[in-house]
């Protein structure tokens, strides 16, 4: 069939599953009024050659979706599947979304709020859009292709959201906070619009180094634990949360940007032994650095580099700081360990150090010895 068509359910249906093939548009639509669809294990598959598939957004002829068993949902075709407003129930379920399309042929969109204690899992290369005011429970996985998110700070769902792989998109221009909390277990990108989303969820690292590549402008807000970071594309990511993180900050492309709400924390051992900064690109340092001392070895010449300013491009803003040490004003900032030594930390070189702490005898001479220097220049003075 080629024609465009429209489905009338005249009343709520049940469908083990749905196949497209129609070359036409499809619309699904009530009949009447607001129908209720019933999906078992069949899923929904739009295959190849297939037109565009949609429910009807209008208010009184909505189909709202409810998922009777796992499932998946197939789009191979090279046009959109838009699973309009209204509501789809995943029950208890998993629903898999797959496809082998791209960000801009083979899309599933579900603009409907989606509920139930289920899960949702992306496979597949294509691209899959939310932006619903979503309650399911269960979690999100992205494993491959593309999740696009616009418009609903709870468009990710209230479980967690595990990053496997592929690309979280800022779907619209206007920049949303997302809720939820993030469990990375691999390599991922974030794209989008020139000033992108915020996650605002805290974010787990998986106990390992994870590269986030990023390729506009995007914030994560959310607390940052376990792990090393490592910052490539050539847009720039934001931190501005509490970050508890002790691997490695590794800025390889674009920027990074420590705001003056981040915190950044490093763990101070042996002689040289810490996590640090480091890399080729830009980092702006506007926020707290924390060191844990607690194991450092303080023996007086012992060095930690905590920030790679030799292959950095960095600034130091006005708003950064050291927890627990005193600004000496002059780029340097130091903690006394006793009355003999101190840790210094120096802007300049990006260096932690353990240094000595003057004899008072020496303050003493040397402030004895500026007196008598001034006094006998203004003896000179009047003579």
């Amino acid at each position: 069939m080629t024609a465009n068509q429209t489905v009338n359910l005249g009343a709520n249906r049940f469908a083990l599953g749905l196949t497209f093939n129609s070359s036409g548009t499809t619309t699904l639509q009530g009949g009447g009024a607001n129908r209720n669809l019933s999906i078992g294990s069949g899923g929904i598959t739009i295959n190849s050659g297939a037109g565009a598939v949609s429910t009807n957004a209008t208010n009184t002829e909505r189909v709202n979706f409810l998922l009777t068993a796992n499932q998946t949902w197939t789009n191979v075709s090279s046009n959109t599947f838009t699973r309009g407003d209204g509501t789809v129930n995943l029950n208890a379920n998993t629903l898999t979304v797959t496809g082998s399309g791209s960000a801009t042929s083979g899309r599933i969109t579900i603009q409907a709020n989606i509920s139930g204690t289920g899960s949702i899992v992306k496979d597949g290369t294509n691209d899959l859009r939310l932006s619903g005011a979503n309650t399911f429970s269960g979690g999100l996985t992205l494993n491959s292709g593309t999740i696009g998110v616009f418009s609903s700070a709870t468009a990710l769902g209230a479980g967690t959201f595990t990053i496997n792989g592929g690309t979280l998109q800022q779907a619209n221009s206007t920049a949303v906070a997302y809720t939820t909390n993030i469990q990375v277990g691999g390599a991922f990108s974030l794209t989008g619009t020139s000033d992108a989303g915020t996650l605002a969820g805290t974010m787990n690292l998986g106990g390992t180094s994870r590269s986030i590549t990023v390729s506009s402008n995007w914030t994560v807000s959310g607390a940052i634990s376990n792990g090393s970071l490592v910052k490539a594309g050539g847009g720039r990511l934001t931190l501005s949360g509490t970050n508890s993180y002790t691997g490695n900050t590794t800025v390889s492309a674009g920027s990074m940007v420590l705001s003056s709400t981040s915190e950044t924390s490093f763990v101070i051992a042996g002689n040289g032994v810490n996590n640090q900064i480091n890399g080729t690109a830009v980092i702006s340092l506007d926020g707290s650095i924390v060191f844990d001392l607690s194991g450092a070895d303080a023996t007086i010449g012992n060095s930690w580099l905590i920030v790679d300013v030799t292959s950095l491009s960095e600034t130091f803003g006005s708003t950064f700081s050291v927890t627990g040490f005193t600004d000496n004003l002059d780029n340097t900032w130091s903690q006394t360990i006793d009355a003999g030594k101190k840790y210094v930390f120096n802007e300049g070189t990006g260096i932690l150090s353990v240094a000595t702490i003057p004899e008072p005898s020496t303050w003493a001479l040397l402030a004895a010895g500026l007196t008598f220097t001034m006094v006998l220049r203004r003896r000179r003075g009047m003579a």
